[in-house]
């Protein structure tokens, strides 16, 4: 018996990322299956001007994040998630706004010296311990990932005030 799975063309999400009206370099883009995702399923990140291109996306509904490496502004979750056709390119332009924000700064070590290729998430889980409903949303309220190096990994991100 032979089973045969027809797979469709991959699509595509693309934009623009500014700040201040201005393009921002390094902003990367984050697509979840869903709220409840573990990790990312597909990223990429801006370049000097701004413009980032998210290509090899299997056809879907995604939750979409924002993430500004510098760590001049907060992460953003969009309220609306991208769709993306197979075969097809979504666009989506952001703005990231200016908000009060606070800084995480932290180093990432292995027994073996400085870890590389890794993502750094801070999830907000609320200054009370109260229990508001059965489903949670595990999105990062702040978020930085860096690369191998042979260097100490050290990251910064920038999160709205709360606690985590």
């Amino acid at each position: 018996m032979t089973i045969t799975v027809a797979a469709g063309e991959p699509g595509a999400v693309s934009g623009a990322v500014t700040a201040g009206g201005s393009p921002l370099e390094g902003a990367c883009i984050y697509l979840y299956e869903s709220d409840a995702a573990p990790s990312a399923s597909f990223a990429s990140c801006a370049g000097a001007d701004g413009v980032y291109y998210v290509g090899g996306v299997t056809a879907g509904e995604y939750v979409v994040a924002v993430a500004d490496p510098s760590g001049a502004y907060a992460t953003l979750w969009l309220e609306e998630p991208v769709v993306v056709d197979a075969g097809e390119t979504s666009a989506l332009d952001v703005s990231l706004q200016g908000e009060p924000t606070g800084h995480l700064v932290g180093a990432v070590t292995a027994p073996s010296g400085p870890a590389g290729s890794v993502c750094v998430f801070a999830y907000e889980r609320g200054c009370r311990m109260r229990r508001r409903s059965r489903r949670v949303r595990m999105r990062p309220a702040g978020m930085a990932c860096m690369g191998s190096t042979r260097r100490a990994m050290t990251w910064r991100s920038s999160i709205r005030p709360g606690c985590f």
